[in-house]
């Protein structure tokens, strides 16, 4: 007390309280905002704390995972969410993750396998983020589901190995008709060459001449339909 009145060190409590009140408004300010925008993602948003632990799981997490929130928060997220042959890498870099928020995935966009509640696997790609928060750090991750896309191109790589079969099929085909075709085409065209040489009558020397131009024109026909 100063004599007046005024307590001294309630009004020192009291400047100190204003500021950490106005620390914490403004944290929840942006945690209300970016809850507000991974609420309405279509991307499931994951965060997990550096002990492994979910600590963030938005709609679209419960919707393609099939967990809700209350069941999510606080589970190992490698446990819940990876296949087996994954977890050892994942339990392996996480002390270096404790001590620099770095691994091999983060900073990076992957593609990967993640499980879903029934168990079932499907693909994900996966885009990690690390955050420093009250001196330790969280992993950020944004999951889209991209089955369908997966789907789509297993479609494409496959109408496009049907389409080089048909074309394989027609080369061969075309090659078989060249050789079945042309040969005895050949064949008649020099029978017809080896006739005119011999002594003919002018009917016959004719025929010939009629027979040998048949030929040599549609053998040219023969090679405009190849080609």
């Amino acid at each position: 007390e100063d004599g007046k009145g005024n307590f001294l060190g309630y009004r020192g409590l009291g400047r100190d309280v204003t500021q950490e009140l106005q620390v914490l408004a403004a944290l929840r300010d942006s945690e209300e905002t970016f809850r507000t925008m991974t609420e309405t993602a279509q991307d499931a948003v994951i965060t997990m704390d550096d002990g492994g632990r979910i600590t963030y799981w938005n709609h679209a997490a419960e919707q393609i995972f099939g967990y809700g929130r209350t069941e999510a928060l606080g589970r190992n997220l490698h446990d819940l969410l990876a296949p087996e042959r994954y977890r050892a890498s994942h339990q392996a870099s996480l002390p270096l993750f404790r001590e620099t928020g770095a691994g091999a995935a983060v900073g990076k966009t992957l593609e990967l396998f993640a499980l879903r509640r029934d168990g079932g696997e499907f693909p994900v790609e996966l885009s990690l983020s690390a955050v420093k928060i009250k001196g330790r750090w969280t992993a950020l991750g944004i999951l889209r589901d991209v089955t369908d896309r997966k789907k789509a191109e297993a479609s494409l790589v496959q109408a496009k190995h049907e389409a080089e079969a048909a074309s394989r099929a027609k080369s061969d085909f075309l090659a078989g008709m060249s050789h079945e075709i042309r040969t005895p085409m050949n064949a008649i065209i020099g029978m017809a060459d080896l006739l005119q040489e011999t002594n003919l009558n002018m009917d016959q020397d004719k025929y010939v001449s009629v027979l040998k131009n048949a030929g040599e024109h549609l053998l040219e026909l023969i090679n405009e339909i190849l080609d």
